[in-house]
Order: structure tokens, then C-alpha cells, then sequence
């Protein structure tokens, strides 16, 4: 049994596109992120995380938590207790290495995919265990924090654009 949610259309399509101009017009974006040495740079930021003491106060931080309303409306089992907001995008050969985001079975992953009219052909599947998700604009992707994933790398100049949110229940 399948322990990934998969919800589409999250969002009204012109919300979905009104957001991801939006956000990546905004001044947050870092383009030295990585979570390892050994790892390709991605453009991104942590705009929120609890952990950390990480607090942007950003319109951006704004947006992502309104849509994470959106999200939880559509998956009931959420809890409101975000603990992380990080905004990324890759492009090209870009692909994570295998990783968890968080050793608790009570704190969830959810992704959300934010690149408009994305082509399958570009590839960019997240892997969740032995599962590949395709990457689906306007699509939240739900898991176990503890499970090993990892985005695909794609087959196009566009940037892969998501929010990541840690979630503890």
C-alpha cells in the first residue's frame, strides 16, 4: 500500500499562476543552495523553519503558507504545525541525492509542484521509496518524512520550481 497522497489542482489555475509568477519574481531566491557538498547548486531559499529560528516575514513566506491551506483543506489528515517552508527550483541535470527530511514517523513531506504547463517529456519525477511521482504542475505530493526520496533530473532549460513544507502532526 501506497503511503504517498497525491492531490491535483490544487489551486484554481489562474491562483496556480498568479503564485508561481509571483514567487519567482520575488527578491528570496539563493542560488547556492545545496543539502550536499557533493551535490549540484539549486536556486532556493528556507523562507520558514522552526528548527532554526528561520523567520523570513516575506510576502513570499505569506503565499506559500496560503497555499498550504489549500493543501490541508484537500488532505484532512494535515496537521496546521508547519515546521519548514523552503521554496526551490533545479533545472537540467540537477537531481537530489536520495535523503530523508526528517527521522520522525509523525512529521510529513509535503511537496508542491509550481512550474506551469510542464511537459512529461521533461522528466523531473520525485522518487518516494520505490515510487516515481510524476511531476505534475499544480500537484501536492504527500509522505512520511522518513521515507528516502529525491527529485529526477529533467530534459529542459525550465526551472523544476516546488515548495517543500515539513509538517508535524
Amino acid at each position: 500500500m501506497s503511503k504517498v497522497t497525491v492531490i491535483d489542482n490544487v489551486l484554481p489555475d489562474s491562483a496556480f499562476r498568479f503564485l508561481h509568477t509571483f514567487l519567482t519574481r520575488q527578491p528570496v531566491w539563493n542560488l547556492d543552495m545545496f543539502s550536499d557538498n557533493n551535490t549540484y547548486r539549486i536556486a532556493g531559499r528556507v523562507l520558514y523553519d522552526s528548527y532554526n529560528n528561520i523567520n523570513s516575514e516575506t510576502s513570499a513566506q505569506a503565499l506559500c503558507t496560503w497555499t498550504y491551506c489549500f493543501i490541508a483543506d484537500k488532505a484532512k489528515f494535515l496537521s496546521s504545525n508547519i515546521k519548514r517552508i523552503h521554496l526551490g527550483g533545479k533545472v537540467g541535470p540537477q537531481k537530489d541525492v536520495p535523503h530523508t527530511d526528517e527521522d520522525d514517523k509523525d512529521t510529513y513531506t509535503v511537496l508542491y509542484y509550481l512550474t506551469p504547463d510542464w511537459k512529461k517529456s521533461w522528466g523531473g519525477e520525485t522518487m518516494v521509496g520505490k515510487e516515481k511521482i510524476e511531476y505534475v504542475s499544480n500537484r501536492a505530493v504527500i509522505y512520511p518524512s522518513n521515507i528516502v526520496h529525491g527529485g529526477m533530473s529533467t530534459k529542459t532549460p525550465v526551472f523544476r520550481t516546488y515548495i517543500n513544507y515539513i509538517v508535524k502532526q
